[in-house]
């Protein structure tokens, strides 16, 4: 008897990053919109507000936001579901194609935990 796969064991802190789901869409005039929610997890009840910013990042390592997003999550589950939800405009961007894939980076922080991560999206539509 035994585990026969991979475990992983995470360290977080009290509050953290539990998931991100991130929607680019490509709009015609060089333009997009990105929607972002962070489902925040807690190893015990909160008892603070916690900041959640986003900024995207392009292939050359530029801010594409000239302000990163900004949501704040209230320790009250019945306010804020333990969800920072933010959106927005993008101007400016390259839509994503198989011979040439412009690929963007998403850092999501939480400034009042210990938690920062880094998945790298791209449109999902391109040019026809």
């Amino acid at each position: 008897a035994g585990i026969f796969r991979d475990v992983y064991v995470t360290a977080t802190g009290q509050s953290h990053i539990a998931d991100v789901f991130a929607r680019a869409d490509w709009l015609p005039g060089d333009r997009g919109r990105l929607a972002v929610t962070v489902d925040m997890g807690h190893t015990t009840p909160p008892h603070t507000v916690c900041t959640v910013e986003a900024q995207l990042f392009d292939a050359k390592g530029r801010p594409v936001l000239k302000h990163p997003l900004t949501e704040h999550v209230t320790p009250s589950y019945r306010q804020s579901g333990f969800q920072a939800r933010m959106e927005t405009a993008v101007g400016r961007i390259r839509p994503w194609s198989a011979e040439q894939p412009s690929l963007y980076r998403l850092v999501v922080t939480l400034r009042d935990g210990n938690y920062s991560g880094s998945p790298t999206i791209g449109p999902p539509t391109s040019e026809g």
